[in-house]
């Protein structure tokens, strides 16, 4: 694997190291979750992007469902 997969962790466990899948990574060749970590960053921003562009009651809906309140889209209040 040339580049690190966005879904593996930095401590092995028991079953594996993939967060995605119970058991060992199979690799980037054969995952249908693979996705690098630069990829993994870009597309979070472009997310955040949106949600950012979302009226204001609709980001605080999405937070409190989805992010426990906070808004990480939001610079000032992540």
């Amino acid at each position: 694997m040339n580049e690190k997969c966005f879904a593996l962790k930095k401590v092995m466990t028991r079953t594996g190291n993939c967060a995605c899948r119970d058991g060992n990574c199979p690799g980037y060749s054969a995952c249908p979750f693979y996705k690098p970590v630069w990829k993994f960053e870009r597309d979070l921003e472009l997310k955040f992007a949106k949600l950012a562009a979302l009226p204001e009651s609709t980001q605080r809906h999405i937070a409190y469902k989805y992010y426990r309140g906070l808004m990480p889209w939001r610079r000032d209040m992540a």
